[in-house]
């Protein structure tokens, strides 16, 4: 999990001052939160904006992220080759949506060492743009999946992956036909820890790695059936499959209940605060 900074509006001043007093605290004690400069530039609040952003990144040696490559070719093109023109692209840097690029510029940012965030579900709901999922990853750019938004896109992974798929597979150039079941598993494992900056530590099984484990039932109608268990993780399952949850080797959901939380409390405060929205 990730805490993004900063809030649009901010002054350069309270900025800097705001991001590291976050970076300081969460610096003191260390846990399951670390800190990634969600930034605004260059496309959307400016290149002025993008030159602190990504200075203050490397300054305090975050990762960055940003919808990057969204609005439109030539913003797309304009706001790459001013992140090379300024050597920002040393810092890590996650390119969310990246819907705008050619082959070419997938190339200079896989080069750069970037990742993309791909939002199936919300890129195609919204009308933002087929998903660049194959043509990212042909270009060498690791991938991961986000749901971006929950107001119009589910949050859960089985959804994303499966979207993933499904539209990748069925690529109007055809180009997709090789994309498999295994690679949407691993855009929201592995490949996903690498483009958050978290591939040493979640994101697969091996010894040293923390232990975040989702166990998932088979002997349900849509699963029991299945012979390959990849292939019925992504095509056949979902939420209500999930039976345990392991975060850091915590049990945070066991027999398909949730354990540290009062659910009756958390839905009577989903509902109220939507009324309010809706009412606002």
């Amino acid at each position: 999990m990730r805490a993004a900074l900063p809030p649009r509006g901010r002054r350069v001043s309270d900025l800097r001052g705001e991001t590291r007093r976050v970076h300081k605290e969460l610096s003191a004690t260390p846990g399951l939160v670390t800190m990634v400069i969600a930034a605004l530039g260059p496309e959307i609040a400016g290149e002025e904006r993008a030159i602190e952003e990504w200075r203050m990144a490397a300054e305090l040696g975050l990762p960055v992220t940003a919808h990057l490559g969204g609005h439109g070719p030539d913003s797309a093109a304009r706001g790459l080759a001013f992140l090379e023109a300024n050597g920002l692209l040393t810092t890590p840097t996650t390119f969310v949506h990246a819907l705008d690029y050619t082959d070419e510029q997938f190339e200079r940012i896989a080069a750069a060492g970037g990742g993309v965030s791909v939002s199936p579900v919300d890129e195609m709901n919204l009308g933002l743009g087929y998903p660049i999922t194959g043509r990212a990853r042909a270009a060498g750019i690791p991938a991961g999946l986000s749901a971006d938004t929950v107001v119009c896109s589910p949050g859960d992974m089985f959804a994303q992956m499966r979207t993933a798929h499904l539209l990748e597979r069925g690529r109007p150039d055809g180009a997709g036909a090789g994309f498999t079941t295994r690679d949407a598993l691993r855009m929201a494992t592995i490949e996903g820890a690498q483009v958050a900056g978290l591939g040493d530590v979640v994101g697969s099984l091996r010894p040293g790695k923390q232990a975040d484990l989702v166990l998932v039932r088979t002997d349900t109608p849509g699963m029991a059936a299945a012979q390959d268990p990849i292939g019925a993780i992504v095509l056949n399952a979902d939420t209500a499959s999930v039976d345990t949850v392991l975060v850091a080797g915590r049990a945070v959901k066991r027999d398909g209940q949730l354990l540290h939380h009062d659910l009756a409390t958390v839905l009577t405060s989903l509902i109220e605060t939507a009324g309010t929205v809706v009412q606002g």
